[in-house]
């Protein structure tokens, strides 16, 4: 009998909080309005330039105060927002390709390290999942379809004696 009771007793507290979750979703639903949000791949021109994934996010309105947008797991991928304006936020993300080699010839054994780059994100193609902090709480929206644009491949750079 005491266990049924403890049993019903935690079962009505969780319920208790995941109502008050989905309110908080709900208010943090209604004070984002994302207008679009989009993802433009680049690439350097040079050899060792770069290249990375820009993924925007425009609001029809500016967040409320104490509302921030943190960061996006995007692809396979996790990077910071950096706010443009009011109403836009762009993160960029380095793919780590186009990157230059460099062979050191002296490796000892403590700098000697292996890079893994195996990611716990399991997303859909054109699935997101960005990340907001409001008064030091943290809540996450997916979303479900990012465009994705043309690519910007930037034009490479003239050696000084073409």
């Amino acid at each position: 009998m005491i266990v049924y009771k403890l049993f019903t007793f935690f079962l009505s507290i969780s319920m208790l909080s995941c109502g008050s979750c989905k309110s908080d979703m709900r208010k943090l639903d209604e004070q984002t309005q994302i207008k679009e949000i989009y993802s433009q791949s680049w690439v350097a021109g040079i050899r060792g330039g770069g290249a990375g994934i820009d993924v925007y996010v425009n609001l029809n309105t500016p967040f409320e105060d104490g509302l921030m947008l943190e960061k996006i797991q995007f692809k396979t991928y996790e990077a910071p927002f950096d706010k443009t304006s009011d109403l836009s936020y762009v993160a960029r993300i380095n793919t780590g390709q186009n990157k230059l080699k460099v062979i050191n010839v002296e490796v000892t054994d403590a700098e000697e390290k292996t890079v893994t780059d195996e990611s716990k994100i399991n997303l859909k193609d054109k699935q997101a999942i960005l990340f907001f902090r409001k008064d030091g709480e943290e809540y996450s929206k997916i979303i479900e379809n990012v465009e994705e644009r043309e690519m910007i491949p930037y034009p490479s750079v003239r050696r000084p004696t073409e």
